[in-house]
């Protein structure tokens, strides 16, 4: 086997392994330091892309929790509404039975119809005032809600409400002309009155159910965020445990690496003793 000094083999060969432990150093360590296994496109391009589409639908699912979070608390605005009148409502009824005895006079009937008309009329302002965003609740008017629950514009991505299910009539459950100013009247209001607040117990009925339907939407979207998240986590993030043990056995095949090329860098320096 012959000397060469121009062309060392054993040196280049002794760098090329050298580099090729610095790689997987700085590897292992840009792993821990991000705590990604997936730190640059060039590192798992596959990998990169299923993740990135993870990642996209994830934070998806945050916002169509939020959305459903938003839609229960609108349904709570209203219900908390409707409390309100079902607590006016069985005052209203409770004049109207005062009201339909013969032991009551004219006077105090009409002390009676002055609450029980101011009564009517709160109600009227709270159906008229309770609004959320912008839109009214409990006017009458029925508008058609579309909840986006789902990350897809799917009809099965959606719940479609119509707010008319919570307050039907806009004259108060047909109670908007009852009067307690004669027996009579206070008599017939007593019915009146009685089927309102089944009414508004059907509303309230309407929203708890409502309610519970948002609420199971937001376990399932949380359940699919969670499985998705841990899917991704399997993919993207750095395994600890691993990435150490890569990055002692890099640094030791360094050092090993450093050693060799130095021996090998000097051997060509026995040629000298030929020469001389």
């Amino acid at each position: 086997m012959g000397f060469r000094v121009n062309t060392n083999t054993l040196a280049m060969s002794a760098q090329r392994a050298l580099g090729n432990s610095k790689q997987d150093k700085e590897r292992a360590l840009s792993r821990l330091s991000s705590g990604e296994r997936i730190y640059e496109a060039a590192q798992d391009p596959s990998g990169l892309a299923i993740s990135e589409k993870m990642k996209s639908q994830i934070r998806s699912m945050g916002q169509a929790e939020r959305n459903s979070q938003e839609a229960i608390t609108m349904f709570q605005v209203g219900e908390g509404a409707l409390g309100t009148i079902h607590d006016i409502s069985s005052r209203l009824r409770e004049l109207a039975l005062q009201s339909a005895t013969d032991t009551m006079g004219d006077g105090e009937r009409l002390m009676v119809e002055r609450e029980f008309q101011s009564l009517k009329q709160e109600i009227g302002r709270i159906t008229a005032s309770t609004d959320f965003n912008g839109r009214k609740l409990l006017d009458g008017n029925g508008q058609m809600y579309e909840m986006q629950v789902g990350i897809n514009n799917t009809h099965y991505e959606k719940i479609d409400y119509n707010m008319a299910n919570i307050l039907r009539k806009a004259d108060m459950f047909g109670a908007a002309s009852t009067s307690v100013i004669t027996k009579e009247d206070a008599q017939n209001s007593i019915a009146v009155v009685a089927n309102m607040i089944d009414e508004i117990s059907k509303s309230r009925s309407e929203i708890g159910g409502i309610t519970n339907r948002m609420q199971s939407a937001i376990q399932s979207v949380m359940i699919s965020r969670e499985n998705l998240s841990a899917a991704n986590s399997k993919i993207r993030d750095a395994d600890y445990a691993q990435e150490t043990a890569a990055s002692v056995r890099a640094g030791l095949l360094m050092d090993s690496g450093i050693s060799s090329l130095a021996t090998i860098n000097a051997s060509p320096s026995t040629v000298l003793r030929l020469v001389g």
